[in-house]
């Protein structure tokens, strides 16, 4: 039997967004004319290091050790393989709505708390 862990409310949202802002910062710093080159262990190579400013490798190197955070890297990489841009853009959405959920869910949780007292 698999044991599963179960997050709820803030602490699972929480999870989430660290996952997408820390795949954000990652492949963010690489964009642009003034992108920063990323140093990523790598996995062809026994002890080697790759040397990349490309976002999409970037992307594709991270794991986080928390499952839900990858989940969230997992979720933003699926949604937006195979172009830089449109992870860029896939990454901006994902925060918006993100931000756009939790407003909605915070402004529900108040008026149902008010309508109970």
């Amino acid at each position: 039997m698999i044991v599963k862990q179960l997050f709820f409310d803030n602490i699972g949202q929480n999870k989430l967004r660290n996952g997408i802002h820390k795949i954000a910062k990652a492949v963010g710093s690489t964009l642009g004319p003034r992108g920063n080159t990323v140093l990523l262990e790598s996995e062809q190579h026994v002890g080697g290091i790759t040397i990349t400013k490309d976002g999409i490798t970037v992307a594709k190197s991270i794991n986080l050790y928390d499952p839900v955070e990858n989940l969230a890297v997992r979720l933003v990489r699926e949604a937006s393989t195979g172009h830089l841009l449109l992870l860029e853009m896939v990454r901006q959405l994902a925060l918006y709505l993100l931000r756009l959920l939790l407003m909605l869910l915070t402004s529900t949780l108040r008026r149902r708390t008010t309508r109970l007292r």
